[in-house]
């Protein structure tokens, strides 16, 4: 292992943050790999240099923005929100943004899995071309209701898993593949306009 400026690599990859308390971490250029879930103080701020070419997963804690590179060839962002190269997928909101509310961007067609998670988001509007939405998008954050576009087709397991009542998610009969479970996923939502998908 090898500890630049906080954080912690092995080879290419960056692997961890080192304990050093930082409001900056700046991924250092070379680096091809962010491991799963490593690990950061609240309100950081993640520079990504244009060597980057795989994120395993969202940044865990509270992370005030994701900086990308403009010349990285497979990752971008829009305000510290962190997307896919054209755009299409929104990979990760950062949970320490001061916001209540996001428009996500016309274009996307994907939210991946955990990219809202746990953070402090109380309204989200999606948009109409939007085709799915990832494994627990959406857990545990404020959100009290949601209107799907029917451009829908794919829910990802406790997508909208939440803490508090969710007051309605609207299903329609355009998505393919629903929820794994409804009685799982919303157990304590109230779900309207949910059409028979066993027939």
């Amino acid at each position: 292992c090898e500890t630049v400026d906080g954080l912690v690599y092995i080879g290419d990859a960056l692997i961890d943050e080192s304990g050093k308390e930082l409001t900056v971490a700046k991924v250092r250029e070379g680096t091809r790999i962010i491991a799963e879930d490593v690990a950061c103080y609240d309100g950081i701020v993640y520079e990504i240099p244009a060597s980057v070419e795989h994120i395993s997963g969202k940044l865990y804690g509270y992370t005030s923005a994701y900086l990308v590179d403009e010349n990285n060839s497979y990752y971008s962002d829009i305000d510290g929100v962190l997307f896919n190269k054209d755009k299409s997928v929104l990979i990760a909101y950062p949970g320490g943004i001061d916001a209540t509310e996001y428009v996500v961007p016309d274009g996307v067609k994907e939210i991946g899995d955990d990219a809202f998670s746990y953070s402090e988001i109380y309204d989200v509007t999606l948009p109409e071309g939007l085709e799915k939405i990832g494994d627990s998008a959406f857990s545990g954050t404020n959100i009290s209701d949601i209107d799907l576009p029917l451009s829908l087709k794919e829910i990802g397991s406790y997508a909208f898993y939440v803490d508090d009542e969710i007051n309605v998610v609207i299903l329609h009969k355009n998505i393919e593949k629903p929820p794994f479970t409804l009685t799982k996923l919303y157990k304590k939502c109230i779900v309207s306009n949910v059409y028979d998908y066993a027939s």
